[in-house]
């Protein structure tokens, strides 16, 4: 199916800004939408990443205005993100639980050098030891923040039960009904691999400014391996997932890039794939319903089997669809947010 010609602007914009060659037909920049572009542009998530383009003066001054309409809006809800987080960095350092920050303004602050431009978050995510997620829990519960997983039954994080939900899964997702919510990962991704160990990750860490304050986010070569595996699996669900990859991409010099595909399939193929969604689209942006489950499970599959032993990759898959760590406990209404109490 064709691309909008709002969704064609905005391929062409962000193709030309991480440097691909645009071979595709010109949008009609002239006759551009200004509601429909703005739209698009944030359904899309890059109203930022456009207004920094450095092609915008391709677009009409009312496609402009659009862009900077929303701009303000996410900016100021950015802001209220970054007090939040702020708040939690806090905590967690007077608790004494170090944290790296992935994926939000973190990440926007090592690769573009701008926690603004890629504009809101769903959420903070943050990676801590696999031994201090207990300690983690008990900050976030005097936060205020619940664990909204599984119809309020919090995964056991003690004991034998703790040791198996740790090997099981890799997040736990805090809500809450004011603040940013909030995934505290004690592995970025699924699977095991050496790489993805807190220790080594820290090793390599970055540390970049963040509303006034130091704050540490994995090195170039992880933002890179942990910016494939949110593309891929989740199957490229907006131009900022593929902008994003590969302008991480550009922090690596080539040898050091080159050296990484080949050490890592998973990088390979998102390196592979980013490139053509840019300049051709994604079949799944046409339609406004979710991709079929079987999708999903298929390529969160692919995930597994690249970041881990291709026999704990099928126990993981087979164990995380027949006995996640929350069945092995009932619900605990000390634990349960009110919603889901029986």
């Amino acid at each position: 199916m064709p691309r909008s010609e709002p969704l064609l602007a905005l391929s062409a914009l962000m193709a030309r800004r991480v440097g691909l060659m645009w071979d595709q037909a010109e949008p009609d920049w002239a006759n551009l939408d200004a509601q429909d572009f703005g739209a698009t542009a944030s359904r899309h998530r890059v109203v930022g990443l456009a207004l920094q383009s450095a092609k915008t003066e391709l677009l009409p001054r009312s496609a402009l205005m659009a862009l900077e309409q929303r701009w303000r809006l996410e900016s100021m809800r950015a802001m209220r993100q970054g007090s939040d987080l702020l708040r939690l960095l806090d905590s967690y350092d007077n608790a004494g639980i170090p944290v790296l920050l992935i994926k939000g303004q973190g990440f926007s602050e090592l690769v573009y050098g701008d926690w603004t431009v890629r504009g809101v978050a769903s959420d903070a995510d943050f990676v801590i030891p696999p031994s201090d997620v207990a300690e983690a829990h008990r900050v976030m519960t005097k936060l205020g923040y619940y664990c909204d997983h599984d119809e309020g039954r919090v995964a056991p994080l003690a004991g034998w039960r703790g040791r198996y939900c740790r090997w099981l899964h890799y997040e736990r997702y805090y809500a809450s009904p004011d603040h940013l919510h909030v995934d505290v990962h004690w592995r970025p991704l699924p699977g095991s691999a050496s790489w993805t160990r807190f220790d080594r990750l820290w090793t390599s860490r970055s540390a970049v400014h963040l509303h006034g304050r130091q704050v540490y986010v994995p090195g170039p070569v992880d933002t890179v391996r942990i910016s494939a595996g949110q593309g891929v699996p989740d199957g490229w669900p907006n131009l900022r997932s593929s902008v994003d990859l590969l302008a991480a991409a550009t922090l690596l010099g080539p040898a050091d890039l080159a050296k990484l595909k080949l050490e890592d399939s998973l990088v390979s193929a998102a390196l592979n794939q980013a490139p053509g969604i840019l300049l051709h689209g994604n079949p799944r942006w046409s339609s406004e319903g979710r991709e079929p489950n079987r999708s999903h499970l298929r390529r969160e599959w692919q995930l597994r089997r690249r970041t881990d032993s291709l026999p704990k990759a099928a126990a993981r898959s087979v164990l995380g669809y027949w006995a996640p760590a929350r069945r092995l406990m009932p619900m605990d209404p000390a634990t349960t947010h009110p919603a889901f109490r029986q």
